[in-house]
């Protein structure tokens, strides 16, 4: 159970360093969606013309490319871990069921980045108001290094 901290209490408390795998995982979000935003582009220059009807998918593909790119760098400054974790985890199983090469290779880093997600929750839960549970390292004190009444 959290109890409120003091105000200032919680100005003294600072968030704990990033994660290596929130990086990786925000880095994979931000590379696969700026490629996703490229490909799509691309698709559109070569094929728009001589496919009717190819411009809506290819919104929709830029779209999320763009929406790609802007949850990794939420997920970077510690936002939409939710969302995210969710976004990447349809992707990845579209992306697996696809059957191609790019399909497997683009959906086992959407796997890879909720695993990371999911393995880094505590970091995203963390709230300058509250004390953290005491740890068997601290002597009874919470992250605040305070003893808990």
């Amino acid at each position: 159970m959290t109890r409120r901290r003091d105000p200032d209490e919680a100005a003294v408390r600072v968030r704990p360093a990033r994660p290596v795998v929130v990086e990786l995982a925000a880095a994979f979000l931000v590379v696969n969606g700026v490629l996703s935003t490229i490909a799509s582009i691309d698709v559109v220059g070569r094929i728009g013309d001589r496919t009717p009807g190819i411009e809506p998918l290819a919104l929709l593909a830029l779209a999320i490319g763009i929406a790609t790119t802007a949850l990794g760098v939420l997920v970077r400054f510690g936002h939409a871990w939710l969302v995210t974790v969710n976004v990447a985890a349809i992707a990845g199983f579209l992306e697996l069921t696809s059957g191609t090469s790019a399909g497997l290779v683009t959906g086992l880093i959407d796997v890879t980045v909720v695993l990371a997600l999911v393995w880094a929750r505590p970091w995203f839960l963390w709230r300058a108001d509250t004390v953290a549970p005491p740890d068997a390292n601290d002597g009874g004190r919470g992250a605040g290094g305070a003893p808990e009444e």
